[in-house]
Formats: C-alpha cells, sequence, structure tokens
C-alpha cells in the first residue's frame, strides 16, 4: 500500500514510478501516438494514405466509445470492491480472533491461580454503599512539551521513552497520579484506591496460560495472511519470532529496510535494484510465482514465542493454505477446550465459553472471505474482452484525431492523453483487483499482523490499575503492619 502526500494539486504525487497506474499507461499511449504519426507521415509507404473522409461525423465511433466505457467502468467498480473488501474481512478476521484473546483472558484472570492478587469486586464491599469517584493527574503533557518532542528527530521514540520514565517499575505499586479520588457519599469508612500499575500480574513470570494463548492466536493470524499472498504451492511459510516494540513493519513495500531489499535482490545487481524493480513493474514482469514468492519471503510473519520446527513441519505437512489454517484453528479450539476443563477459565459458565469457539469460528469466515479473493481472480470473460478494447483504442483513436484535428501536433497529444486516460483506468482495475498480490499496490499484511500481536500483548496488563479499593482504617493498619511492597514482593499468579 503507498501512502501518499498530495501537497499542491496532488503534484507531489506525478513523481512516484513504481506502482503508478499512469506510468504503465505510458507504453500503450506512446504505441498510439506512434500508429497515429506512422499514418500522417508514412500512409503512402504503409498503403494507407490519409483520407479526410474516413469518418464524416464522430457519431460513427461513438456507439463503440460507450460500450468500451461500461465495460471499463465495470472492470474498475468491481477491481475497487474487491480491495475494500478485502481490507474490510482481514480487519474482522483479526477483531473476531482478538476476541477470543480478551475474553479468555478476561476469564482466566477468574481462575483459581489469581486468588492471592485478584482485587475485590464492588459487591464483595458492604461498607462502600455509595461514592463519587474522580480521577485526576498531575503529571499532564502540556502543549509546550508536546512541542518539543513533535520537533526532536524521531518524536515517536521520544514519546515512548518519555512515558516510561515517566511509570518505571519503581512506580508499579502505587503513583500517585494515577491514583484515582472517592468523594463518600455515604459510607461507614472513606474509601481510597491502591493503584497497581502492574495489573497485579507477575511480568517477569507470565501465565502459560496467557502465552500459549497468544501465541496459538499469534500462529493462526500469520498463516492465514502467509496463504493469502498466493507463494508457490508447498513452499514454507515465512515466519519468525516476533520481537516486542520494534518498529512497525512499512506499509509501503518500497520503504522497507535496505537489509530486507540486499536479501532479496542478488547482489551484483544491488546498485540498481530500485530501477530493474520499476522497470519489471512497468513492463509487467515482476508478479510472476517465483519473483512474488522470494519477495515474501523477505517479508516474514512475525509470531508471538516464535515457531517451533515441530509447528514447521506439521503445518508443511498440512496440504493447501486452506488445511494449513484450518489446523491452527484446531489447535487454539483444542486448546480452549483442555484449559476450560482444568478450570483455567475460572467458573465462566459453559455457554459463555461457547462463544470462545463462536468467535474463532467467526474468524475463520473473515479469512474464507478474503481467501475468496485471493484465490478467485477477476472473471476471465470480461477481463480478456476489456484488454482487446483497449487494444482496440490505441489503433482507432489515431483515426479519429487525423480525421477531426487539423494540426498534427496536436492531434497527436490528444491521441496520447486520451490513450493514457482509457489505458490508465484498465491499470487501476488491474492493481486493485488483486489486493493481496500486486505489491506495492497491496494491502500491508506485515504490519496488520504486528498490530495484532502488539494488541494481544496488552492482555498481560491484568487487572484494572485502579482495582483495588481500601479503607481508612485497612490502609493505617497495612502501615504498622508492613512496609510498601515492592514489585518483586507482588504475589505471583
Amino acid at each position: 500500500m503507498i501512502r501518499y502526500y498530495n501537497g499542491l494539486f496532488g503534484l507531489w504525487m506525478m513523481f512516484r514510478l513504481h506502482g503508478s497506474a499512469a506510468f504503465r499507461a505510458l507504453i500503450p499511449s506512446s504505441i498510439s501516438v506512434a500508429i497515429l504519426l506512422g499514418i500522417f507521415y508514412g500512409g503512402d509507404v504503409l498503403l494507407m494514405p490519409r483520407n479526410d473522409d474516413w469518418l464524416s461525423h464522430p457519431y460513427a465511433i461513438g456507439a463503440m466509445m460507450v460500450a468500451f466505457t461500461f465495460l471499463l467502468t465495470f472492470k474498475n467498480t468491481f477491481s475497487y470492491n474487491r480491495y475494500w473488501e478485502a481490507c474490510t474481512v482481514v480487519h474482522q478476521m483479526h477483531s473476531k480472533w482478538l476476541d477470543v484473546g480478551v475474553a479468555l483472558s478476561a476469564f482466566h484472570l477468574q481462575s483459581n491461580k489469581f486468588d492471592r492478587v485478584r482485587p475485590a469486586a464492588l459487591g464483595e464491599i458492604p461498607h462502600i454503599t455509595a461514592a463519587l469517584r474522580e480521577r485526576e493527574r498531575v503529571d499532564e503533557t502540556t502543549l509546550e512539551s508536546l512541542q518539543k518532542l513533535l520537533d526532536e528527530d524521531d518524536p515517536v521514540d521520544s514519546l515512548r521513552t518519555r512515558f516510561q520514565k515517566r511509570y518505571s517499575k519503581a512506580d508499579v505499586q502505587r503513583h500517585p497520579s494515577l491514583s484515582s479520588k472517592l468523594q463518600p457519599v455515604s459510607a461507614s469508612a472513606d474509601p481510597a484506591v491502591h493503584a497497581r500499575l502492574d495489573g497485579g500480574m507477575d511480568k517477569d513470570h507470565p501465565s502459560l496460560f496467557l502465552q500459549e494463548l497468544l501465541h496459538l492466536l499469534s500462529l493462526t493470524s500469520a498463516v492465514a495472511l502467509s496463504t493469502l499472498r498466493n507463494d508457490v504451492e508447498g513452499v514454507e511459510s515465512p515466519l519468525v519470532q516476533y520481537k516486542p516494540g520494534e518498529p512497525w513493519p512499512p506499509v509501503d513495500p518500497d520503504a522497507q529496510d535496505a537489509q530486507i531489499r540486499k536479501d532479496f535482490y542478488n547482489a551484483e545487481h544491488q546498485c540498481c535494484s530500485g530501477l530493474r524493480q520499476t522497470l519489471r513493474f512497468l513492463f509487467g514482469s515482476s508478479r510472476d510465482e517465483k519473483h512474488r514468492t522470494l519477495y515474501n519471503a523477505a517479508r516474514p510473519f512475525r509470531v508471538l514465542g516464535g515457531v517451533s520446527d515441530a509447528e514447521v513441519q506439521l503445518l508443511q505437512s498440512a496440504r493447501g493454505p486452506y488445511a494449513k489454517v484450518a489446523l491452527c484453528s484446531m489447535w487454539l479450539q483444542e486448546f480452549i477446550t483442555r484449559e476450560h476443563l482444568a478450570g483455567s477459565t475460572g467458573k465462566v459458565a459453559p455457554p459463555i465459553v461457547s462463544r470462545m469457539f463462536q468467535f474463532t469460528s467467526d474468524g475463520m469466515i473473515g479469512y474464507n472471505h478474503a481467501r475468496k479473493i485471493a484465490f478467485i481472480p477477476f472473471p476471465f470473460p470480461h477481463a480478456q474482452i476489456t484488454a482487446f478494447f483497449i487494444l482496440v483504442s490505441m489503433v482507432y483513436i489515431p483515426f479519429l484525431m487525423l480525421s477531426y484535428v487539423n494540426n498534427i501536433a496536436f492531434a497527436a497529444i490528444l491521441n496520447f492523453f486520451t490513450v493514457l486516460c482509457f489505458a490508465g483506468l484498465y491499470e487501476v482495475s488491474r492493481e486493485l483487483e488483486n489486493p493481496f498480490v500486486n505489491v506495492p499496490n497491496d494491502l500491508p499484511l506485515n504490519n496488520f499482523q504486528a498490530q495484532f500481536n502488539e494488541a494481544l500483548l496488552v492482555l498481560y496488563a491484568g487487572y484494572h490499575p485502579d482495582a483495588w479499593w481500601q479503607t481508612e482504617q485497612e490502609l493505617h493498619h497495612s502501615k504498622h503492619s508492613t512496609t510498601s511492597k515492592t514489585a518483586k514482593e507482588i504475589p505471583s499468579p
């Protein structure tokens, strides 16, 4: 996917070659102009002498123009719909699978494993009958400090570093700026909030249930997305370990790291790889199966917890992309079943847990909708006849221009831009009809996977930081009985 800046009248977009439909349309436009000049200057030699009476009226060619316009409009409309539907179903797929992770993580926090650290429910605090709860901050980011951070070379990294310093590990147990203020309306004691930024979780030793759950969800997503890119049958899916906090994969393939491009292109052609890539795109030779598979291998999908040899071997034994995703889905549902029977989801009722299987199935529905677009091309008969009339227009438009334009230079210019418009729209439809394959106008699946992984990682956060309620008497008692606990002394789940 190409992210662009419009600028003044969109002039900044004019300089992009790779991925441009306009520049790909230059070739048929130039050929059509060459035909026009050949007829004008060499008609006698070609036994096609110029005749101003070829067309007595433009309506003679208008019927074909109208029919061709309908053909082209239809193809563009449905290619555009395929592109947006692909984007929609991938997000729906991730949404449903993330719902599985969020719900199961919430269920897991109600299991016996967390009895020592789980905050009391509001219904378990009878002496708090009512309270007006207000939250305030004492360390807000001002406009001046924000402007200073944005002026730095890497504002995103600066903002992240500043946040991490502000809420360091030393402040995990209690931080005044994050505490909530409770104004009791009618209560037997003044309640207070014991804020814990660790969510009651041991960050150094996270729950094995959560680790395995997030790994299986990340693996299912990575395998699903990798199968949508139409690699050569039997080639191993490019899967590697995800490192939390690493930079987002660029949405524009041309912005990939130099090392990735170096691994993909041959070393002897490294000096001109960008030019070769652009020329291959313009002449339509950059999307054969071998080229596409090698390019995809240089952009692997990253999985939380990495991928084992046994997982890769079993995935390779599954024949076809659909079977690979079905295998991952089975692993996930078997894990949910086993852990629920073992009590890892607490006392949550089975009908509620059954929704997790429904969410998993809904995610598979989204995958199959995406698979429909990835594996079923735009119907051949319509694509063929549209391509045929593009070739026809390259020939008949020169005759139209020579019949009604007396100045040969102006005729050549009009001929060039007329064919450029038709051929450009045709190239747009070709770029959009395969949104998982047509680099660089494909969907940024690597970026989607990275964002899905980061969304899964927040499930380690545990309980809400302000969920621990205490009365003044309990706080007074805790001060005399023990000192403030450090992060290492928080009971491990």
